[in-house]
């Protein structure tokens, strides 16, 4: 399953509330950024996993997480794989049975600067010039090597994917099940074994989850 959150301003009580939500590691990550969006998009990114977590899983305790050889990051508990990624307006995580990788990405002018030294020559005829198809290939071969764990280290300006469509659909990829989509704001690509759907969360959906998470952890 896919989890999409659109940033909304917030205000102070709401961080306030959901930081009570964080993991030791997490919250002092948080606490290392300078501007108050970067403060938000950290948090809000580890909400919004534990979410999924409790929809899917039924899990309330705060996820203990630790990361693979290049960085990736995986429950120690090994009951489910997520991946996360955020760009300036949204945050997207995948939540999987098995392994996973997701990006998103916003439609930024200086994205073409890279076009010709990270897209395969069939891609940059498809593409041509335009930033929207430009960043959903980007954030096709970065999803693409954080479900294998290892980033951005492969040879991914030969990696092609100039048959894979901008679908709302499901599509396949070395057998894997796999989204990519240009919505209005931004570009979006997972990779998993299986991928059911797609959901919106609401911020007000988010903030009735983080009163009834604190409310049970103040109960415990």
């Amino acid at each position: 399953m896919l989890y999409l959150y659109r940033r909304t301003p917030l205000d102070g009580s709401f961080l306030e509330s959901a930081e009570r939500l964080l993991s030791r590691e997490r919250y002092e990550k948080l606490k290392r950024y300078r501007f108050e969006k970067d403060k938000e998009l950290c948090c809000i990114a580890f909400l919004l996993l534990r979410y999924g977590l409790f929809c899917e899983y039924g899990i309330t305790r705060i996820p203990d997480i630790t990361a693979g050889e290049f960085g990736k990051p995986y429950l120690k508990t090994g009951e489910a794989h997520f991946n996360l990624s955020h760009c300036d307006n949204s945050i997207l995580c995948s939540i999987s049975h098995q392994e996973t990788g997701c990006d998103i990405q916003d439609y930024k002018e200086s994205i073409a600067d890279i076009a010709d030294r990270v897209l395969t020559d069939s891609e940059k005829r498809i593409s041509d010039g335009d930033i929207r198809k430009i960043s959903r290939y980007w954030s096709l071969k970065e999803a693409y090597g954080k479900y294998h764990g290892f980033g951005l280290g492969y040879e991914y300006a030969e990696k092609d994917f100039s048959d894979i469509c901008d679908s709302d659909e499901v599509q396949n990829f070395e057998g894997l099940a796999l989204y990519s989509r240009c919505f209005d704001e931004f570009a979006l690509s997972c990779f998993a074994n299986d991928i059911s759907d797609i959901k919106n969360v609401s911020h007000d959906e988010l903030k009735r989850f983080i009163c009834t998470e604190a409310t049970l952890a103040d109960m415990i």
